[in-house]
């Protein structure tokens, strides 16, 4: 995993939003991307669980700390991430009493592809 982690932060670009604390991040994952081995050969998609890592580094960067997901409360993937589909996630980091509550929606071509909603601290 730290090997994608590794990839999904060199492949990120980030953008301060007009929103206080929120930003936009973007992404596309080519098709020599470590987390498509296997995801499927024939017909490959980021996996779930590396879409909430593109979220969670995505986070981390415009913070500048490394972060823990401590749950998920909502995890919607409506269409699939496929090799060159550039993303956009539009991220909110809420401060809360005891880390963030994050609130993400992905999309491609202006079509949302996912949202996610999950809550994290800091793991320093």
């Amino acid at each position: 995993m730290r090997r994608i982690r590794k990839e999904i932060i060199d492949l990120l670009s980030l953008t301060p939003s007009a929103d206080s604390g929120s930003f936009e991040a973007e992404i596309v994952f080519p098709a020599e991307f470590i987390g498509f081995q296997g995801h499927f050969p024939a017909n490959p998609i980021v996996p779930g669980v590396v879409v909430i890592g593109a979220l969670t580094a995505a986070c981390e960067k415009a913070l500048g700390m490394p972060l823990k997901i401590t749950g998920i409360e909502k995890a919607r993937f409506l269409s699939p991430i496929t090799p060159g589909m550039k993303v956009k996630m539009h991220i909110n980091p809420a401060p809360q009493e005891s880390g963030y509550l994050v609130k993400a929606k992905l999309t491609s071509d202006r079509k949302k592809i996912s949202s996610v909603t999950c809550t994290a601290v800091s793991d320093t």
